[in-house]
């Protein structure tokens, strides 16, 4: 499979994960009509924060960034407590468009968090997940 990358080339997708249920899920719609209907915590480009970020730490109003660079900002969140098929892919550049909108993995933010400011900082270290926490520190193995 391929997608499409941020800088507008194709990348190939080397992981696909599917067959695991979530118990619920979470609809993420823009002003736009464009909708995110997420099983898991997935970071999508926070044109506000500067960085990828879980959107379930997304405010109404932030603005997510769509292929043709349009920003479009988050209209409603709806939390459905039903079980749903969980999905995610893995790029190697770690970032791609999802329902038209720029997704990416935590690792996206490495660069970006050189230039960040102490708030931004923990706002990432919020959005990211143990094993890239793990590695920014330069700990192998897991936290206690």
């Amino acid at each position: 499979d391929e997608v499409l990358s941020k800088d507008g080339t194709i990348t190939k997708v080397y992981n696909v994960r599917s067959g695991h249920f979530s118990d619920s899920h979470t609809l993420y719609t823009f002003e736009d009509g464009t909708v995110v209907d997420e099983t898991h915590p997935h970071r999508f480009y926070n044109v506000e924060q500067g960085f990828w970020q879980r959107l379930q730490l997304w405010e109404i109003g932030e603005h997510a960034l769509r292929e043709n660079g349009e920003e479009v900002a988050l209209k409603s969140v709806e939390h459905i407590p039903e079980q749903a098929e969980m999905f995610g892919i893995w790029t190697d550049s770690g970032m791609y468009f999802a329902n038209g909108l720029l997704s990416g993995a935590a690792f996206c933010n490495k660069e970006l968090l050189k230039e960040a400011s102490a708030e931004q900082a923990v706002d990432m270290m919020l959005s990211a997940d143990e094993d890239w926490l793990l590695q920014l520190m330069g700990i192998e193995g897991e936290l206690p």
